[in-house]
């Protein structure tokens, strides 16, 4: 309903259907060895890299999808959805955007604090009490939310594989010091300056319809790159 057309395009169905089952296979493996916890496999890896590609809507619509499979290979599945689930909605509702690598660190501190106190409160219910909350959940927790910093690097090697432009290859494209602007500046320079005009009327016309900033702002950016050709004119 709401990404009809990538139904279309094989390469993103693929995409969708390649991170499903990393994810389901992830958490066979941390299950499958012995001493190491459920709660250790990162699973809000899936909406960051969705989130990144896609929008907010479709990152939560296929974590809870992913969640709910998963769900039917872990043991206490009630805990587990519920804090999957939890996590992952405050995750996407609290990042605006994944374009700065301080974004990464906050979204780990997100995960960490969403999955400690929705712990807390589950066992606060079912026990009433502290005494029976077992506290070295929370380490697990903290290594959960360690190891979704790897998602910047598989990010990286999604675009590369699929095509895709993330908000991160977006910034590195739009910054005035990359190889093909810098020489437009020095062949053009003219052109130059009205690109950069060009970019920020174009960026605030987009913020203003609530549009996509970055990608705007990149098209701008290089709509006159081929002038380059024959400055003279």
């Amino acid at each position: 309903l709401f990404q009809a057309q990538s139904l279309t395009q094989p390469d993103k169905v693929s995409f969708v259907l390649l991170l499903i089952v990393m994810m389901v296979l992830l958490v066979k493996a941390v299950t499958a060895v012995e001493g190491l916890h459920l709660y250790l496999a990162p699973l809000c890896i899936l909406p960051i890299i969705v989130r990144t590609f896609y929008d907010t809507r479709t990152a939560l619509m296929l974590h809870v999808i992913t969640v709910f499979m998963i769900s039917f290979i872990v043991p206490d599945p009630f805990e587990f959805v519920f804090l999957q689930i939890f996590a992952g909605i405050l995750l996407q509702f609290g990042i605006t955007n994944l374009y700065r690598r301080s974004q990464f660190f906050a979204s780990a501190l997100v995960i960490f604090a969403s999955y400690s106190f929705t712990y807390v409160g589950i066992n606060m219910v079912q026990e009433g009490s502290w005494s029976q909350m077992h506290w070295e959940t929370f380490a697990w927790f903290g290594g959960n939310a360690a190891l979704s910093l790897f998602a910047y690097p598989l990010i990286y090697m999604f675009e590369k594989s699929f095509g895709f432009i993330s908000e991160i290859r977006l910034m590195e494209i739009s910054d005035s010091n990359h190889e093909l602007l810098r020489s437009l500046n020095e062949k053009a320079p003219g052109t130059f300056q009205h690109t950069l005009q060009v970019a920020n009327l174009a960026e605030e016309a987009t913020r203003a319809v609530g549009g996509n900033v970055l990608l705007v702002r990149a098209g701008a950016l290089y709509h006159d790159i081929g002038k380059m050709e024959h400055p003279g004119y």
